[in-house]
């Protein structure tokens, strides 16, 4: 007898947030059945990069803007750190990119997690990292991409449990299934002022469809 669906989660690396995948066929099953989908947008907009992959130097590393090869961000010991990377090549990649986490260290950074899973045409593109700061290391990490195979695409990264401290891409910042056209996504907006909250998660949807359907 359900009639509607309430769902406050967003889940990464399950599409390229475009309305397809797994989770969209739940939802449309939930729709054909006559039921209501409504879908949390997501808290996620000062934790979101995305952009098409760039390297003008060559040396196979994301440029996030001419000279940088690093996004910034802080980071609290004994506080774990998700990051989720995915591209536009749905359900099985054939570019292969790589993701890495440094600690500044004092000037001196050191490589502290990877995900370098092998995309060769067969496996979906995903990399993820979840680490947690060891005691006395908090402070100052950079996220980088690699690229080690394949045509540049779009990219879409999200951090769990922390804005990200620079290159922040707050259009695009919903998770699944808030993009799948049958989700009614909800975002939030400030109960005093009417303004969109900050960290709501924006649209639109990575096929430029037109989301939040509501706020």
């Amino acid at each position: 007898g359900i009639k509607v669906i309430s769902h406050s989660v967003g889940w990464t690396n399950s599409s390229f947030y475009d309305g397809t995948g797994d989770l969209k066929t739940i939802v449309d099953a939930a729709t054909n059945a006559g039921i209501v989908w409504c879908n949390a947008a997501g808290n996620a907009a000062n934790r979101h990069w995305d952009g098409t992959f760039s390297d003008p130097d060559g040396n196979t590393f994301e440029n996030f803007s001419a000279l940088d090869e690093t996004i910034n961000m802080n980071l609290v010991a004994g506080g774990g750190c998700t990051l989720e990377l995915t591209w536009d090549q749905w359900p099985v990649a054939a570019s292969d990119y790589d993701l890495f986490l440094w600690y500044d260290n004092g000037g001196n950074p050191i490589q502290v997690a990877q995900s370098a899973n092998t995309q060769s045409g067969t496996q979906p593109p995903e990399e993820g990292i979840y680490y947690v700061p060891p005691t006395g290391k908090s402070g100052l990490y950079y996220i980088k991409i690699k690229k080690r195979n394949g045509a540049a695409t779009r990219l879409a990264l999200f951090c769990y449990e922390y804005d990200l401290g620079e290159y922040i891409t707050v259009a695009r910042s919903l998770m699944d299934p808030a993009p799948v056209a049958n989700a009614f996504a909800v975002g939030a907006v400030n109960v005093n002022s009417d303004v969109i909250e900050g960290f709501s998660s924006q649209g639109p949807s990575e096929s430029n469809a037109p989301k939040p359907d509501i706020s």
